[in-house]
């Protein structure tokens, strides 16, 4: 997802700055109004506090066989 500042002119939406976007492709588009403060991007770790499990749904080796857990691969033995 990007984010972009832009205006509406009464009939299109004008981006401030040049975008790379594809063309003749279907977006989906959100508004927002600028004049309130962008929200400050919520840190990693705050994340992983406010979305962590305690027991048996987390394994004990997920960080050293994350590529199984996350795409199924094969368990690493080593």
């Amino acid at each position: 997802m990007i984010s972009i500042h832009a205006h509406f002119d009464g009939k299109v939406t004008v981006p401030h700055d040049p975008v790379d976007l594809p063309r003749d492709r279907d977006l989906i588009v959100r508004i927002e109004p600028a004049d309130s403060a962008p929200a400050e991007p919520e840190s990693s770790l705050s994340w992983l506090a406010e979305n962590s499990v305690d027991g048996p749904a987390t394994p004990d080796d997920l960080a050293h066989r994350h590529d199984h857990y996350l795409y199924g691969s094969r368990k690493r033995e080593d």
